[in-house]
């Protein structure tokens, strides 16, 4: 479990590093500052009670973490992914992982 969540804080910690970076380019004395940049995280799981068990432990983690974490159903054709959720003055990048039966987590090749 522990290796689990160094690999899983250094996945998170790579993603906001590069959404820093695309957030913070190299400004200029006097350009204004570009809106900050938010990560969201959701876990797509069944409903079945050990799920359930499973994204109460991984709740706690991503708590220790410093994020929130959303767990739901998958609404029907819906698969994992990352997508920018970019409007007007709110720049938000979306990541949205699977949790398998065996309580892992996956976030595109990546598995926790």
């Amino acid at each position: 479990m522990r290796l689990f969540l160094l690999n899983l804080q250094h996945s998170i910690f790579v993603v906001s590093a590069i959404l820093t970076a695309q957030a913070f380019p190299c400004a200029i004395a006097d350009e204004p500052e570009p809106p900050r940049r938010t990560l969201e995280v959701e876990v797509l799981m069944q409903s079945q009670p050990s799920y359930r068990i499973n994204a109460q432990e991984w709740g706690r983690i991503f708590q220790e973490l410093g994020y929130s974490v959303k767990f739901r159903e998958p609404r029907a054709g819906e698969a994992p992914r990352v997508e920018d959720l970019d409007r007007d003055d709110f720049r938000a990048t979306r990541v949205v992982a699977a949790m398998a039966a065996d309580g892992s987590i996956r976030i595109g090749t990546q598995k926790f």
